[in-house]
């Protein structure tokens, strides 16, 4: 029996750093022993950075230090949440600029979008998301669906307290439709995050700029509601990294091959040259007059007549070949399904035939909308080009690393 790491001890300080640039590189696909491609070892080495800020940050207040969550936590727990942000194209950071939280939620190590994040995500899944304070001078009616149908805010009136904040609406509008919509969530309903948070918000941010943070909670809770859709944030670099390997030649060209010396047409023989010391055939004799009767040929050859030479067989030219048939959409499904397939093993993602094909339903289906929307309309043709299915095996690749 394998015996396996011991994964229930904290990892030392020093090592950490190595250890989240190692669970980077292989949560994207690139565990150990392999080398990860520029963009991938580019975002491992941003994550360890922001780490490493994290560990040398000093604590804030009576709370414990932004790095003593990672100090405390187990491996598997470090494994685990550094993965999880890895695979949504998330980094750690400070509120308002990183897109990832990693920090201790019930004494354990987690890791979560910041509203940055969750904006960014939205993005990534083709929508725009943004949040508006709603005061007591501003207009607001409800819809019959739960969704706001009229909002008119005072901009003189722009909620700065906690005490001036009815809610906050969440507008999210989608690219492919340009549809909007409106979702609420009340002051009350924030509050009672905000008795949750220690302290019961006297102190912190929540005392310092409730607005800001009563709107970032509203984010959290519409995005949990799956109110906006949400997809990993692209690696940076790394699709054009990916297309240009997807375009490069796997092997030389080879030249072309020489033709074979039995053709399917026979060649005419060439006309052979006349022997230098071979006599010059006679003038030909002068044509009789027109009223002249023709004279008659003799049906008998003579023997020492020349023979005449026989007409060349002529061989029917090749067919033309068929054209060959449009591809449809099946084809491509099926050229991204496989090699998406070989994608999975490779990123050591454990996916069905369901997951397989949802992921790939997902990637063709959004990618025509984007194409649509733009007015450049994708066509299967197009859509099997090499660069055009590399991107489509990458969102499917996406699709199914967030399922």
């Amino acid at each position: 029996m394998t015996d396996r790491p011991d994964l229930s001890y904290p990892i030392p300080e020093d090592r950490l750093p190595t250890a989240v640039f190692a669970i980077t590189c292989a949560a994207l696909g690139y565990p150990r022993g392999t080398t990860p491609p520029p963009p991938v070892a580019a975002f491992a080495t941003a994550m360890r950075s922001a780490v490493e800020a994290q560990l040398a940050a000093p604590a804030s207040g009576s709370g414990d230090a932004p790095g003593e969550p990672l100090r405390k936590a187990s491996a598997g727990a470090v494994f685990a949440a550094v993965a999880y942000l890895a695979r949504l194209g998330l980094l750690p950071g400070a509120l308002g600029t990183g897109t990832g939280y990693l920090y201790a939620q019930s004494r354990a190590l987690t890791g979560r979008p910041t509203p940055v994040g969750r904006v960014r995500m939205a993005f990534a899944a083709g929508a725009d998301v943004e949040t508006a304070p709603v005061g007591p001078t501003c207009i607001l009616e409800m819809g019959q669906d739960g969704l706001v149908a009229t909002l008119r805010r005072d901009p003189d009136n722009v909620p700065r307290k906690w005490e001036d904040l009815r809610g906050v609406v969440v507008s999210v509008t989608s690219h492919a439709s340009g549809a909007c919509k409106m979702h609420w969530v009340s002051a009350g309903e924030i509050d009672d995050r905000r008795q949750r948070a220690q302290g019961k918000g006297e102190k912190g941010a929540w005392k310092t700029d409730p607005v800001a943070m009563a709107r970032a909670k509203a984010l959290s809770i519409i995005g949990d509601r799956g109110g906006f859709p949400q997809a990993p944030i692209p690696i940076p670099g790394l699709r054009e990294w990916q297309a240009a390997q997807a375009a490069a030649p796997s092997a030389p060209a080879l030249p072309a091959p020489l033709a074979s010396p039995v053709s399917p047409v026979r060649a005419l023989p060439a006309p052979a040259e006349a022997a230098p010391d071979a006599p010059q055939p006679p003038l030909a004799a002068p044509q009789a007059p027109q009223d002249a009767p023709p004279p008659e040929a003799d049906p008998r050859p003579a023997d020492d007549a020349p023979a005449r030479p026989e007409a060349p067989v002529q061989t029917e030219a090749p067919a033309e070949p068929a054209p060959a048939a449009e591809p449809t959409w099946d084809d491509v499904g099926y050229a991204v399904w496989e090699a998406l397939r070989s994608a999975a093993l490779g990123a050591g993602l454990s996916a069905g035939s369901d997951d397989l094909h949802a992921a790939v339903s997902g990637a063709v289906v959004g990618a025509r909308a984007g194409a649509e929307a733009r007015g450049r309309p994708l066509t299967p043709a197009a859509a099997l080009a090499p660069g055009a299915q590399a991107r489509l095996v990458e969102l499917a690749l996406e699709r199914l690393r967030a399922m």
